[in-house]
């Protein structure tokens, strides 16, 4: 029995690295290539913006779904046709090379629909991937793998931009999602009922909440405005970097790699200390990323003029 959930818990660790170093890789380096060929900022972020769009349409779509079939059956489907649209991809990409902006948005929108089906219905099976007792083993592997894959993913997506044609980027993914597919079908899930009744609840309890503790609503809405400026900034650098500093793909990969060491780092560090004021951390942080978001937006005003002239 032991051995049979470790080998559970093994597939799914893989499963998860392979998924979403595949997806990371491909998205960034068809931000990199629209970057490439708009010389825009803008066609930069089309999958950034695009994402979040679409999972705000599909969402109600997507959980009504999951809840109504069998939860690896809806994983299988969704992977099998995400990878058939990377396949149509790859073949009809250099017919579609002068209007990229507008077959980009078209992929990332079919891949976005697809990944959130294959990724809802796969981590809300986790109780029946592996027992309750390991449970929060299992969510800690997934939640590990998909941090490792966020800060490796952006470097390794700038350093193979460089040095091969894009398509090629295409046949990577083809090969991480038939992975992914391959593994999928290799876990085993057992059948779980789900009681619709208590999400109905639980859903109506976190509404309610927000109109009950006005400090919870405070702090979404100032997130929110946070994860705007970010976003900002995630889609402004590789510009930044490749066309007014003239530094390479590797280098911006690099850079967007940090980032998620950071988030990394910051989650050790928020393990390991013990909070007396929750509210009073997470304030000091909002003011801590604010004042670090200012600081980088004024030293952006003078440091690009002086590595261009020196």
């Amino acid at each position: 029995m032991e051995s049979n959930t470790m080998k559970q818990l093994v597939k799914a660790g893989i499963t998860t690295v392979v998924n979403d170093l595949g997806a990371s890789i491909f998205n960034y380096a068809l931000s990199l290539k629209l970057l490439q060929v708009t010389g825009s900022a803008m066609g930069y972020g089309t999958s950034l913006i695009i994402g979040p769009v679409v999972g705000l349409f599909v969402a109600p779509w997507v959980g009504n779904t999951v809840d109504s079939y069998q939860r690896k059956h809806v994983a299988l489907i969704a992977e099998g046709v995400l990878i058939l649209t990377l396949i149509m991809y790859f073949f009809v990409f250099e017919l579609f090379h002068t209007n990229i902006l507008i077959s980009a948005i078209i992929v990332v929108c079919l891949n976005n629909i697809t990944a959130r089906f294959f990724t809802i219905s796969y981590l809300s099976s986790t109780p029946q991937i592996v027992t309750s007792e390991h449970i929060q083993k299992l969510n800690s592997i997934e939640s590990t793998a998909a941090t490792v894959s966020s800060i490796l993913a952006p470097a390794i997506a700038g350093f193979l931009f460089g040095i091969m044609d894009f398509k090629w980027m295409i046949v990577l993914q083809i090969i991480t999602e038939t992975l992914t597919l391959i593994l999928t079908i290799a876990t085993h899930f057992d059948s779980n009922p789900i009681d619709k009744t208590k999400k109905k609840i639980q859903n109506l309890n976190i509404f309610k909440s927000l109109n009950k503790y006005p400090m919870v609503l405070f702090f979404l809405i100032v997130t929110m405005c946070l994860n705007i400026t970010s976003t900002a900034l995630v889609i402004g650098m590789p510009y930044v970097v490749i066309h007014i500093l003239k530094y390479s793909t590797t280098i911006s990969g690099n850079i967007e790699g940090v980032y998620s060491v950071g988030a990394l780092i910051g989650g050790i560090i928020i393990t390991m200390i013990n909070l007396k004021s929750t509210f009073g951390f997470i304030r000091s942080m909002y003011w801590a990323t604010s004042t670090q978001l200012l600081i980088l937006g004024l030293m952006l005003f003078t440091l690009p003029k002086i590595s261009i002239t020196s």
